[in-house]
């Protein structure tokens, strides 16, 4: 069954059917360690083994390794999994973020060797583009690439990676023009974690979490076939993976958010929270109707406008009444 065979309804009908079948088998991933050094091997194996039984590699190109369909199909799996009981994705929330950039901009010998251990779980991402002088002016970053024959020469400091202390991969952006460039002069790569040259030093949260991490590049190599895109497309490269990340991120934490909200509004202490809890539930719908929206643009091949980022502001609001509730 693939995409161009089915409908949403059916194939949610087939994936219901499929957790039904290995609740059993699946029992251990749904109780995970609190701590996140042994949390993310199981995250692991849970995403081989959604590849392998086929789940995982719905809604990507068929060229690539996909069954085809789109970013919609991606959602209804993670919607579903959350629904019963499955974890967040933690170190897999960059899945529907940063693979689309690749096979979109990567040279086909990265998209070969990456793309497939990515969907598999075997391949594990960060992004590299806040720094600690260019946070929301993503335009003002300075990490500098330097071209030196078919190589570049990378030097600069990333601040706030996501899951760097566990990735084995990091699509970062660096400066190959002037800083008078700005957006103009910026161009994007991947790189393995343990390339030479390359460090990190993980932030541990007053949560106790290391889940962000600072990373260093000194001198490292990076050859001209790791370049997403043409030289100074980088800037293309991040609003695409932007305009992705406020759709699938967006509908990545409502499906997480509202199983909660019904586990919450179950509880005894739920008794004369009525209104809170139904504020909670609308503002939660809100932002699975926008993140829909943005993922059925992006379904279509169109890039989401500036009012995608209406998503990330409903995230943050979503979130915010939830866990004040």
């Amino acid at each position: 069954m693939t995409p161009a065979e089915t409908s949403l309804e059916e194939l949610a009908k087939a994936f219901q059917s499929y957790l039904d079948e290995h609740r059993d088998a699946h029992a251990h991933f749904k109780t995970l360690p609190s701590d996140f050094n042994e949390r993310v091997p199981i995250l692991c194996e849970l995403q081989r083994t959604l590849y392998d039984d086929g789940w995982a590699r719905y809604g990507w190109p068929v060229e690539v390794g996909g069954l085809g369909g789109t970013a919609v199909e991606r959602a209804l799996i993670v919607d579903l999994l959350q629904r019963n009981g499955y974890p967040p994705r933690h170190n897999f929330e960059h899945l529907d973020i940063l693979p689309p950039a690749l096979v979109k901009y990567g040279q086909p010998r990265i998209v070969e060797e990456l793309f497939k251990p990515t969907i598999r779980g075997d391949v594990l991402w960060c992004q590299g583009f806040s720094e600690p002088t260019a946070g929301s002016d993503l335009a003002a970053l300075r990490t500098k690439a330097v071209r030196d024959g078919d190589h570049y020469r990378v030097d600069g400091h990333k601040i706030w990676t996501s899951w760097a202390k566990w990735s084995t991969h990091c699509l970062f952006l660096a400066r190959t023009g002037t800083p008078e460039d700005r957006h103009r002069g910026l161009s994007a790569f991947v790189v393995p974690m343990d390339q030479p040259g390359l460090q990190f030093n993980a932030i541990r949260q007053a949560n106790g979490t290391e889940e962000l991490a600072e990373v260093f590049f000194d001198g490292m190599r990076v050859p001209e076939e790791n370049r997403l895109g043409q030289e100074g497309e980088g800037w293309a490269v991040a609003m695409h993976i932007l305009a992705g990340e406020r759709g699938s991120y967006a509908w990545l934490r409502q499906s997480e958010m509202l199983p909660k909200l019904e586990r919450v509004s179950q509880a005894a202490g739920a008794v004369g929270a009525e209104e809170r809890l139904g504020e909670s539930l609308t503002r939660l719908l809100a932002l699975r109707c926008r993140a829909r929206e943005v993922l059925e643009i992006l379904g279509r091949g169109e890039e989401p406008g500036p009012e995608s980022s209406v998503s990330k502001v409903l995230v943050i609001d979503g979130e915010q009444h939830f866990y004040d509730t």
